[in-house]
């Protein structure tokens, strides 16, 4: 019986842990100026600040975008097509549970 009962406290305590170990998240819409309709055919770019590379995150029918399980530190976060007026922008994530809510208005460029 007490084998049985500390397997069970050793469970949830694993348990807990394995929900400590969340990391932070990037959520936001993009929306298109004037209209202020969702813009759903694009693709925001993010990396950390020190990297090379970027990541994309496509948009939902919504305009919706998500980044999960990122770690603390500098990133720079843009969208850049050739019809619209590109975004980019440095963003801090500060704690490794953080969700930031980030939402962009673009517009048509004029040529």
């Amino acid at each position: 019986m007490k084998k049985k009962t500390l397997t069970i406290i050793f469970f949830f305590l694993c348990l807990m842990s394995l929900s400590t170990l969340k990391a932070a998240d990037i959520k936001g819409k993009v929306i298109l100026s004037p209209k202020g309709k969702p813009y759903t055919e694009g693709i925001v770019l993010l990396k950390p600040l020190e990297e090379k590379y970027f990541s994309e995150a496509a948009l939902d029918l919504e305009g919706n975008f998500i980044y999960s399980d990122l770690k603390p530190g500098k990133y720079i976060i843009k969208m850049d097509l050739h019809e619209l007026t590109p975004f980019e922008e440095e963003i801090e994530i500060k704690d490794k549970t953080e969700t930031l809510e980030l939402n962009f208005t673009i517009s048509l460029s004029l040529f």
